[in-house]
């Protein structure tokens, strides 16, 4: 009889702590304004210092988003 009421007794707390454990929800809070924001450059001159295997040549271009295809793409001197 004591091991039923003790079962029944740790079944009650576990699961009256997995309730009150629960996080409340997130405040919704107001957007800033995205015109207010300054946007970023459309190019911008990087260096390529290699990065694959047997490529060990330095190119200076630039960085430009492409965002038809979603992707940023180095431009070295031939484009």
């Amino acid at each position: 009889m004591k091991k039923l009421l003790f079962s029944l007794v740790l079944c009650l707390a576990g699961g009256a702590s997995y309730i009150s454990a629960q996080p409340r929800p997130a405040e919704k809070t107001p957007t800033p304004n995205t015109a207010a924001r300054a946007a970023a450059p459309e190019s911008f001159q990087a260096k390529y210092e290699g990065g694959m295997l047997g490529f060990d040549k330095k190119l200076e271009g630039s960085l430009k988003f492409d965002d038809i295809n979603e992707r940023l793409v180095f431009f070295g001197k031939d484009q």
